[in-house]
């Protein structure tokens, strides 16, 4: 094999590599955006217990997709060990405080930032493009006087083969990590 042939392989060979690379930093999903707000005057001092009520649904501005009911599913059984973890006890009804829950996609507009490598290729460092945006949230009321108490979401780009179990995990347990923690919990 000639000296040209062999720089040209390696060149491809090269080519090849920088592509992949710009394919898989060009598709990793950049992380969730949360959002959490409580009520100044909730009275997290005097709940201990906790029931699910139906789930709510697609949040506003997104729509129930193919995979909504299934995210709903995957939600419940997070909340309630997060709430669990932080001194919550999970009665089936009547609870002093009520969690729903819901889950939509809408199609989204929006800039990424390129990896440096793709700066290198392309010579650009940000991307127009349009994806699937998923949401969750997490509505807490007293259960008693039913005012929402709480508030949790989260917005991401969105997997389109398939619900990302991974992610939908760690997502929920990020918003939940802003929940109070019971304060009976502490005197145990």
């Amino acid at each position: 094999m000639s000296i040209v042939r062999r720089i040209e392989a390696r060149l491809l060979v090269l080519a090849a590599l920088a592509c992949s690379t710009c394919v898989v930093a060009c598709t990793s999903l950049p992380p969730p955006t949360i959002h959490t707000a409580a009520a100044p005057d909730a009275p997290f001092g005097r709940y201990r217990t906790f029931s699910f009520v139906t789930p709510q649904g697609a949040p506003p501005g997104y729509t129930a997709g193919p995979r909504s009911v299934e995210v709903q599913q995957k939600m419940r059984p997070l909340i309630a060990a997060a709430l669990k973890d932080k001194g919550y006890r999970e009665v089936a009804e009547g609870g002093d405080f009520l969690v729903t829950h819901g889950a939509g996609r809408r199609d989204a507009t929006g800039t990424r930032k390129l990896s440096r490598r793709a700066v290198a290729l392309m010579g650009e460092t940000e991307q127009e493009r349009t994806f699937l945006e998923g949401s969750l949230v997490i509505d807490v009321y007293d259960g008693i006087t039913l005012q929402q108490v709480w508030h949790g979401a989260a917005t991401a780009e969105i997997d389109t083969s398939g619900v990302n179990e991974q992610r939908l995990t760690q997502t929920v347990q990020n918003v939940m990590a802003a929940f109070p923690a019971a304060l009976h919990a502490h005197a145990r």
